[in-house]
């Protein structure tokens, strides 16, 4: 009976050394067999091949996503257009618009845009710049600015001929340009009127510079007449030294 429960004994500690041995053996190397078997078991990526598509596409779409916000300034803005020349006033003849910057030194810079406000090539703009009573400048291109140097401005105001061809159709401007370049155009008055304020002859008031005029024609003699003004719209003395001079354009001239 002893020998019998010690066999049992042996016996139960050998399935326990054998069962932990077996737990601690590597895995065996997969048989021919298995691998035909796990072959012919659908893969996850086969199972999965329609999802796998749309998450291609989803990702062509974040792609073209980032594309489109990296083509936008921070903070929602468009692109950016061509920018303009420095101190550039904007000529427009219902077709094309024309900003054209000119410093007092005569250094003439301009860009050149269609009606939908995209800047035209200089290849495709072509034209000259002319002071009345001097010599045509030809202006020439550089990517989308076209520029040309003038004499220095005179005191007063220089009458600049732009003569262009955009794009096969002509733009044709006259600018007046005083001595400051058309950043002077740009500054604010240092004295506003109000539009449409009369003078005490019942001209009309404008600033010039830094004075007050009031510009008066007479209908039956066609006499055009220029006073100055104090800040109270008094007339007073001609200040010594001043020149005026005047571009008046008839709308129903030829």
């Amino acid at each position: 009976m002893r020998r019998m429960i010690a066999w049992r004994r042996a016996l139960t500690a050998f399935a326990l050394v054998a069962f932990v041995s077996a737990c601690k053996e590597e895995p065996k190397p997969k048989k021919a067999d298995d691998e035909d078997e796990e072959e012919s078991r659908p893969k996850p990526a086969q199972v999965s091949a329609s999802a796998s598509s749309g998450a291609a596409a989803s990702a062509d779409l974040a792609a073209a996503v980032a594309n489109a916000v990296a083509s936008v300034k921070p903070g929602g803005a468009s692109p950016a257009l061509p920018e303009k020349p420095k101190d550039a006033i904007t000529l427009d003849n219902g077709k094309n618009t024309v900003a054209i910057g000119v410093t007092p030194e005569g250094a003439a810079k301009l860009v050149a845009y269609d009606a939908k406000g995209a800047a035209i090539e200089g290849d495709k703009v072509s034209g000259t710049i002319r002071p009345a009573g001097g010599e045509a400048v030809s202006l020439k291109a550089d990517g989308s600015a076209l520029s040309g140097q003038l004499p220095k401005l005179e005191q007063g105001l220089t009458t600049l001929e732009l003569a262009l061809t955009i794009n096969g159709e002509k733009f044709e401007e006259t600018l007046d340009v005083p001595e400051g370049g058309t950043k002077a155009l740009l500054d604010k008055p240092r004295k506003e009127i109000p539009p449409g304020t009369k003078g005490p002859n019942g001209g009309t008031v404008e600033v010039i510079g830094e004075h007050i005029v009031e510009v008066v024609i007479d209908e039956e003699t066609d006499d055009l007449r220029v006073y100055f003004l104090n800040d109270k719209l008094e007339v007073i003395d001609v200040p010594e030294g001043t020149e005026i001079e005047l571009n008046i354009e008839d709308e129903g001239a030829p």
